[in-house]
């Protein structure tokens, strides 16, 4: 027996087979000289980012430094603004997202999204939550029910929407529209979610309860938030990127780039100095 597990742990050549690489080691999402412009502006410049797989990553800066313009890129919905344009490269688990045979809609259901307000569709609560699977046909009819409840109960609205399954989402609270829609995009199952200032316009209570749904989450999907809320970022985020005037200054693990920044731009962004 002592024979045959040691066999079945080395190679032909007798050396042991190498560890498998610990999730966090991977690379979800990785930019290299990724420029970005609408027409003749340019908004980013030479970024070069990996995101780790299975964690949170935050994107600060001021308003205006590109940050949203790069998450949008993540999963191609700068593609419908006129005269975007795109050079460098954008890989999803080393799969370039902007080659010829990238399709957009394939994606989207990859990489899932959050608004920054909550966008229901007008069509019942039930069908909001299953509209993505409908559309990609990645469940059988019959399964639609119990999609539907799994995802609701996965972001805490079961027990409020069960017995109104069939009525229309706008008489949701404004927190409540946003967990909503969080079950819309993770009833496709994404291998990463983005969020745009997912809890700007909600109150302190929503605000905690769509930050610990997406404290869940991970290390199951990864996480892309963009933030102005610094103290959010440090709460949620493994890792963090701080852009500014187009560029990205520094990114690191979260607790390092807060606490001891290495770029004096993040300093005073950090300080509350400007931004």
């Amino acid at each position: 027996m002592v024979q045959l597990l040691e066999n079945a742990t080395t190679g032909l050549a007798g050396s042991s087979l190498p560890a498998p690489e610990p999730l966090a080691a991977r690379v979800a999402l990785a930019a290299h000289g990724l420029t970005l412009s609408y027409g003749g502006t340019r908004v980013l410049a030479d970024v070069d980012l990996d995101v780790p797989t299975g964690a949170v990553t935050a994107l600060v800066g001021p308003t205006g430094c590109g940050k949203t313009t790069f998450l949008r890129s993540l999963n191609r919905m700068n593609d419908r603004v006129p005269g975007f344009r795109l050079s460098g490269s954008l890989e999803l688990f080393g799969e370039d997202l902007y080659d010829g045979r990238s399709d957009p809609l394939v994606v989207r259901r990859r990489v899932g999204m959050l608004f920054q307000r909550p966008n229901p569709f007008p069509l019942s609560i039930r069908e909001n939550v299953v509209a993505g699977v409908k559309a990609h046909r990645l469940a059988r009819r019959s399964e639609l029910d119990s999609i539907a409840e799994e995802r609701l109960r996965q972001v805490g609205l079961w027990e409020a929407v069960s017995d109104r399954l069939g009525t229309s989402p706008f008489r949701l609270s404004g927190g409540q529209q946003q967990l909503l829609c969080l079950a819309r995009a993770l009833a496709v199952s994404p291998e990463v979610l983005l969020l745009d200032e997912p809890t700007s316009s909600l109150d302190p209570v929503s605000t905690a309860a769509v930050e610990e749904m997406l404290a869940s989450l991970v290390p199951d999907i990864t996480v892309v938030i963009v933030t102005h809320n610094l103290a959010q970022a440090r709460r949620l985020a493994d890792h963090t990127a701080f852009f500014h005037q187009g560029r990205l200054v520094e990114h690191g693990p979260t607790v390092r780039l807060f606490e001891d920044p290495s770029e004096e731009a993040t300093r005073q962004y950090l300080s509350g100095r400007f931004g």
